[in-house]
């Protein structure tokens, strides 16, 4: 078998979406920025991650923006459908509708657009009060142009 074709695993987030951003804050991503893009036509792609949060703080698990058309406006009629699949057993997770800056790498074509703030969905975690260990997660995005995320997330919390 030749090299390329070997099979891998990715360990970075996943974006399917070229205008949405992975999971995680910057804080949360590989040095450097690295992301890997998918374009699988509609399939679904499965990411597993671990982050790490400390007691009595507020992580942010991400924040996934509408979609944006060229000129940096969003798609009025393009929204993702974010599902939370697995409740965390020892925090809880709060999903809220805000606007912030998108967070595209220097080499797309959307990198003008990071200025901006837009509309899109929070995720965020907080361990219950004394907590420590770990808990998971799972949710579901949902893009217009029919990708679909599902995450799986352990969380380390530390005190």
């Amino acid at each position: 078998m030749q090299r390329w074709f070997r099979p891998f695993v990715v360990f970075l987030p996943v974006c399917l979406a070229g205008c949405v951003p992975p999971p995680g804050s910057l804080s949360q991503q590989p040095a450097g920025g690295a992301r890997l893009m998918l374009s699988n036509g509609g399939s679904i792609a499965t990411l597993t991650d671990t982050l790490i949060a400390l007691q009595g703080h507020t992580l942010r698990i991400g924040f996934f923006h509408d979609p944006q058309n060229a000129d940096c406006s969003v798609q009025a009629d393009q929204h993702i459908v974010f599902t939370v699949l697995t409740q965390p057993q020892n925090g809880h997770l709060n999903v809220s509708q805000e606007f912030d800056s998108p967070d595209y790498p220097a080499n797309n074509l959307m990198f003008k657009c990071d200025d901006g703030r837009i509309p899109g969905t929070e995720v965020t975690y907080l361990a219950n009060p004394g907590f420590s260990g770990q808990d998971q997660i799972s949710y579901s995005i949902y893009f217009p142009n029919g990708h679909e995320l599902i995450a799986n997330t352990t969380i380390n919390v530390q005190p």
